[in-house]
C-alpha cells in the first residue's frame, strides 16, 4: 500500500474530516486517527461512482456506491452511498475506483456537522444539508487500497487501536508501541512513522506544533529490523532513515544502500531521495550530509539526476561507504490508478 501523503504534519482538528472541498491541504491522517474518527470502517467493493447533484455547491456532487465485504467498525445495512467530490484538487479527494476493493473510513454527515468549528446557525444548516449521507474521513487519506495479503495485518492494527481508544486517555507508552508495530511493517510503515516525527520546519505556521519525543534505542532497532525484513522504496525509506538516526547498523545500512542504488539508476528520482542520501552519509561519518552532497536547502532548486549521482559517488569514496549492488524492488503496494 502506498498512501498519498500531503505535507507530513501532525493530525489536525476534527474539522479536517469535513466533506467540503477545501482550498488548502490538510494535515496527514494516519491509521490511528482514522480508526478513532470513523463511525464506520468497511472493506468494500466499489460498485459504481455516480454523479449526484443536490443543487448546493457546498455538497460534493459524486456518490460512490459500496458493496460491503467486511465490517471492522460500526453496523452498516445494505449498500453504502458515500458522498465526495472526485474532481477536487486540494486537498486530494477520497478515491473510489469502480470495481476495486477499498478499505474506507466513514462518518455520518450529522456527526461531521456537529464537529464543525462554526456558528450555531451554520452548524444547523450543514446538519440539515448533510443528514443521511456518509462522508470519508480525511479525504484521500481515508480510502486505502492494499494488497490482500496485508488485510489481516491492517485489521489487527485497527482492532487494537479501537480497543485502546475505547478507554481514554490512552497511555502514551501503549500508543507509541502501537505506532512502532505499524512502522515495522511495509504495508503500514507510513501510518506508524508519520505521527511519531516532529512537524517539518517551515510548516508549523499552517498546522501548528505537536508533542514529540525522540525514539528510544529499542524503538529504532525494531523499526530497522522491520525494514530489513520488508524493505520499501517510497518516501517511507527516507522517513525510516530519519527515525533510525545516525548510528550505523550494517544489516539495515546494506538494505537501504541497495534500494538507493537501484533508485539512482532511474531516469528521474523522487524528491525525497536527496534527504535519504544525506542521512545515509551521516550514518557513515558525515556531519552535514546535504552540504557534503552539495545539495541546496529543501524546497529550493533541485540538482539534476546526473549531478546527484556524481555527488553520491564522491560521498561514497570520501566516507568509505560500501558499494552495494542495486537491490530488487520491493513487492508492489501501489493502489490502482
Amino acid at each position: 500500500m502506498r498512501p498519498s501523503p500531503g505535507p507530513l504534519l501532525a493530525p489536525g482538528p476534527v474539522l479536517l474530516v469535513a466533506p467540503l472541498a477545501q482550498a488548502s491541504p490538510i494535515p496527514p491522517v494516519a491509521l490511528w486517527q482514522l480508526a478513532q474518527e470513523a463511525e464506520l470502517i468497511v472493506v468494500a467493493r466499489v460498485a459504481a461512482v455516480e454523479l449526484d447533484v443536490y443543487g448546493d455547491s457546498d455538497v460534493a456532487p459524486d456518490v460512490a456506491r459500496l458493496e460491503v465485504l467486511e465490517v471492522w467498525k460500526g453496523s452498516p445495512s445494505g449498500e453504502i452511498p458515500v458522498t465526495f467530490r472526485k474532481s477536487a484538487v486540494c486537498p486530494a479527494p477520497a478515491r473510489y475506483v469502480p470495481g476495486e476493493t477499498v478499505l474506507t473510513f466513514l462518518a455520518r454527515g450529522e456527526t461531521l456537522a456537529a464537529r464543525l468549528r462554526a456558528s450555531p446557525r451554520h452548524v444547523r444548516r450543514m446538519t440539515a444539508l448533510w443528514a443521511g449521507h456518509w462522508f470519508t474521513i480525511g479525504a484521500s487519506y481515508g480510502t486505502l487500497y492494499h494488497d490482500a495479503d496485508d488485510r489481516a495485518l491492517m485489521h489487527d492494527l485497527v482492532d487494537d487501536a479501537i480497543v485502546l481508544q475505547g478507554t481514554p486517555p490512552v497511555p502514551e507508552a501503549e500508543r507509541r508501541a502501537w505506532h512502532i508495530r505499524a512502522a515495522s511493517r511495509r504495508a503500514t510503515r507510513w501510518h506508524g512513522l508519520d505521527p511519531l516525527r516532529p512537524v517539518p520546519e517551515g510548516l508549523q505556521y499552517f498546522y501548528g506544533l505537536r508533542p514529540w519525543s525522540p525514539p528510544t534505542t529499542d524503538e529504532r532497532l525494531e523499526v530497522m529490523r522491520g525494514f530489513v525484513a520488508e524493505p520499501s522504496d517510497d518516501e517511507t525509506l527516507a522517513m525510516t532513515l530519519a527515525f533510525a538516526g545516525a548510528e550505523p547498523d550494517p544489516e539495515f545500512d546494506h538494505e537501504v544502500l541497495g534500494q538507493v542504488e537501484r533508485l539512482l539508476l532511474e531516469a528521474s528520482v523522487p524528491h525525497w531521495l536527496e534527504d535519504a542520501l544525506a542521512r545515509l552519509a551521516e550514518r557513515f561519518g558525515s556531519t552535514n550530509g546535504r552540504a557534503d552532497l552539495g545539495l541546496p536547502e529543501p524546497g529550493r532548486f533541485r540538482p539534476s539526476v546526473v549531478t546527484l549521482r556524481r555527488s553520491w559517488q564522491r560521498t561514497l569514496e570520501r566516507y568509505g561507504i560500501p558499494n552495494v549492488p542495486p537491490a530488487m524492488p520491493p513487492v508492489s503496494r501501489h493502489p490502482p490508478e
